[in-house]
C-alpha cells in the first residue's frame, strides 16, 4: 500500500450515490469475507463490466483503497485492500460484515 491519504474527493451528495452503487452490486454477492488488508467479494462474471467501472470511478477518487479483480471460472473475485487505519472506512463503504 501506498502512503496516500485517506479522503475522499467526493461531495457528500456523489459520495452518497457512489455508496448506493457499491451497495447496490454487492447485494448480488455470493459471498463476501475479510482477507488480509480488505474484503473479498465472489460476484458473478456477468457482473464484470460494471464491477470494473465502479471500481475505476472509486479509484479516481479514494486513491488510498486498492482494487483487484480476478475473473476465472465464470466467476469474478473483487477484493478491496486499504491500510489498517482506514478499515472502518472500508467496511462501511462496502456495507460488509467481515
Amino acid at each position: 500500500m501506498s502512503a496516500e491519504p485517506i479522503a475522499c474527493t467526493l461531495s457528500s451528495g456523489d459520495r452518497g450515490e457512489r455508496i448506493g452503487a457499491w451497495r447496490q452490486l454487492l447485494a448480488r454477492a455470493d459471498s463476501r469475507e475479510r482477507i488480509d488488508g480488505g474484503l473479498r467479494f465472489s460476484l458473478p462474471a456477468s457482473l464484470a463490466g460494471l464491477t470494473a467501472e465502479l471500481a475505476a470511478a472509486e479509484q479516481q477518487c479514494c486513491t488510498f483503497l486498492e482494487f483487484t479483480l480476478h475473473l476465472t471460472g465464470g466467476a469474478l473475485d473483487l477484493e478491496v485492500r486499504a491500510p489498517a487505519e482506514a478499515f472502518p472506512v472500508l467496511r462501511d463503504v462496502f456495507s460488509a460484515s467481515a
